[in-house]
């Protein structure tokens, strides 16, 4: 891979390429039991779909606090999520406290690694001084796990966590843009979520680039692309950006 260190153009000053995280940049390396394994090996039976109720997933574009958390409101939420699911399991008051440290602390332990051609990709971006995002629905500081995969450290990160908002709210969209300092139409949005990460792009006037195995067109918009892998998001991303995607 080669890159044009210093070629930046007038036209990009402004220009930014964002990336989801979890499924778009990253993939499960290790994975852990699930709050409902945990439960139920603890003899207390949980079906899958119970404990997903009480996931921060399941509150996907919406506001999970009024203003932005510190990492310590954002932590006791979670808490009080799963002691809800662990009473909803007729786990006993005196117990709830232990299961939901067990679940917690299994939870941090899963670990991550670098999907194909991700490391390269953002390594061109910022080798072409095209700045680069990651905007995730994440739980924890991001930087453990970017190391983790050994991926470059973009220049701006911007988490649920952090927020108090998850995608497709636009609220993260929003916090993105301004952290950029891009108005949102100089922003290109890769991920893998139709719904959180592609809609949420779109409707705050970013163009987006879906990472998906389907081949069928994702709608009329012509904000938004569809590729089947990373290699294709670089030509679109290089496209978008006037450079030649080399590698």
């Amino acid at each position: 891979m080669t890159g044009n260190a210093g070629t930046r153009t007038e036209g990009r000053q402004d220009f930014a390429v964002a990336f989801d995280f979890f499924g778009t940049l990253v993939e499960i390396d290790r994975d852990v039991p699930t709050f409902a394994e945990v439960l139920t090996r603890n003899g207390f039976p949980c079906p899958e779909w119970l404990a997903s109720i009480f996931t921060p997933e399941a509150y996907n574009g919406v506001r999970t606090h009024r203003e932005p958390p510190t990492a310590d409101q954002y932590e006791r939420w979670r808490r009080r999520l799963l002691a809800d699911l662990a009473r909803c399991c007729a786990v006993p008051a005196d117990a709830v406290g232990d299961l939901v440290h067990e679940m917690i602390e299994l939870d941090r332990k899963w670990t991550v690694k670098a999907k194909s051609q991700a490391g390269d990709l953002l390594s061109w971006l910022h080798a072409n001084n095209v700045r680069t995002a990651i905007c995730s629905n994440w739980d924890y500081d991001l930087a453990p796990y970017l190391r983790q995969a050994g991926l470059p450290t973009p220049d701006v990160t911007v988490t649920s966590a952090e927020v108090g908002a998850r995608k497709p709210h636009p609220a993260l969209f929003a916090a993105l843009s301004q952290r950029l300092s891009s108005p949102p139409e100089r922003i290109v949005f890769v991920g893998d979520d139709l719904r959180c990460d592609i809609a949420g792009a779109a409707n705050s006037g970013m163009r987006a680039v879906w990472l998906t195995a389907t081949a069928e067109p994702v709608s009329p918009d012509s904000r938004i692309n569809a590729c089947a892998d990373l290699a294709e998001v670089w030509e679109v991303v290089s496209s978008h950006l006037g450079l030649a995607a080399d590698r």
